[in-house]
């Protein structure tokens, strides 16, 4: 379902360049669905519309005010290697997953 760019290859950086956003820190990520392109918790739940269930079920949480939203979606993302765990090395993909990367995304 998804096609992959980093936020430092150089279409991400173009991308990051092109909505306004700095291109050395990278505070969000981006998901672009049918042509609209979203960032913290509506990439998440754009992502999550493309799912099947229960997944698309998370989608719904597009639907909270931006004053609720904006919060949660930061307070996940400095808290992210509490919650999920953090790697001491970088992964390096394999040859599939470098195939889920657009052309100029890796």
């Amino acid at each position: 379902h998804f096609a992959y760019a980093t936020a430092q290859s150089p279409l991400g950086q173009d991308l990051y360049r092109a909505l306004g956003l700095p291109t050395d820190d990278f505070a969000t990520n981006l998901v672009i669905a049918q042509g609209v392109i979203h960032q913290r918790l509506d990439a998440f739940t754009a992502a999550m519309a493309q799912l099947p269930a229960p997944y698309t079920l998370l989608a719904v949480l597009r639907y909270l005010p931006s004053v609720i939203k904006d919060p949660a979606y930061h307070l996940i993302a400095r808290n992210r290697y509490k919650i999920w765990g953090r790697t001491e090395a970088c992964l390096m993909p394999t040859p599939d997953l470098r195939s889920r990367f657009l052309p100029g995304g890796l």
